[in-house]
This record gives C-alpha cells, sequence and structure tokens, in this order.
C-alpha cells in the first residue's frame, strides 16, 4: 500500500496528536534553530508542537505511513487573519490568491517522495484558488525553496539569526532530478 495524502482532522484528537508528536520530534534537535522555539508553540512535556496560527486558519496537509504514523505534512495558513511571518516583520498581501507556508518537515528524506507530495500539495492549493504561496525560513532552508522556484523577497536579522521571506508561485510544479 502506497502512503495516502490527506488533511489532517482537526475534529481527530488522535489525527492532531500525532501530527503534533511527528512535528516535535522533526524539530526538537534543532536546537541552534532559537527563533523556532518563541515562534511556535511548544508541549515540551507532552512533546508536542504546533503553530500558533489556530487550526481553523490554516490546512495542514499529510501523508500517513501503512502504520498511520506521519511520513511528511505540510501547513498552510490559507485565511491570513493570524501570518507568521508577521513575528518576523514580514508582510503576506492578503489576497484571496495567497497563503503562507507555516511548517514543512518529512521523517522520509528521499527526494523523489517529497517531490510528489509537495506538488500534490500545490494542486489541491491551486484547487482552491491560491495562486502564491509566501514563507519564512533559516538560511538552509533558503535552497529547498529556492529550488521548488522561490523568489528571494527579502532576508533580515533577528536576535543574531538570519530569516528568509519568499515567495513561490504555485503554478510551477517541482520536476524530477535528471
Amino acid at each position: 500500500m502506497n502512503p495516502e495524502l490527506r488533511e489532517l482532522d482537526t475534529s481527530d484528537p488522535r489525527q492532531v496528536e500525532a501530527y503534533e508528536r511527528a512535528f516535535f520530534t522533526v524539530f526538537e534537535p534543532l536546537t541552534h534553530n532559537q527563533l523556532i522555539r518563541w515562534l511556535w508553540d511548544w508541549d515540551v512535556p507532552a512533546r508536542r508542537l504546533r503553530t500558533r496560527v489556530p487550526y481553523e486558519e490554516q490546512t495542514v496537509f499529510v501523508e500517513w505511513d501503512d502504520a498511520g504514523e506521519v511520513l511528511r505534512a505540510l501547513a498552510i495558513g490559507t485565511e491570513l487573519r493570524t501570518v507568521q511571518a508577521a513575528e518576523y516583520g514580514f508582510e503576506i498581501p492578503k489576497l484571496p490568491e495567497s497563503c503562507e507556508s507555516l511548517a514543512f518537515f518529512t521523517n522520509d528524506r528521499r527526494f523523489e517522495g517529497t517531490r510528489i507530495f509537495y506538488n500534490a500539495c500545490r494542486e489541491r492549493l491551486l484547487e482552491r484558488g491560491f495562486r502564491k504561496m509566501y514563507a519564512t525560513g533559516a538560511p538552509r532552508i533558503l535552497r529547498m525553496h529556492l529550488f521548488v522556484g522561490a523568489e528571494l523577497l527579502e532576508s533580515r536579522e533577528i536576535e543574531g539569526e538570519i530569516r528568509n521571506f519568499v515567495r513561490i508561485e504555485l503554478q510551477n510544479p517541482v520536476r524530477q532530478r535528471k
């Protein structure tokens, strides 16, 4: 059976817990990245992590493996009432075609699976009328953003760490590596 892409059912506490625990597990080791410590809502005793954007303002695409564990996830701010990038001083145009990438993680580092997942998420966003996705990230993430066709809009230093602000045109799929 192949992994399945679904939207996180935020009314199902088991799905939310599995997602938040997987999110925590991936980002917990990144101790050098202090800005995410105050950007996101960390519940260290419960080993859970979520963005501060309320679930009702976002769509979380999740790929589950055969064992019911989160393989990959992409959280997208679709309402833009709460804008994560604003915490870093960046401004996203609040247009119906705009959305914000809040978090992306994978427990499977294979490029092809991640490419297929990203393109499936991108297609679903396009179907809903989104054309531009904005994102922030540390310098090591910039290469990935540029690979998916992002344009670097701005960089700034915040509390000794660099954050980049990018715009991704969703109509451009990620192609297979040659």
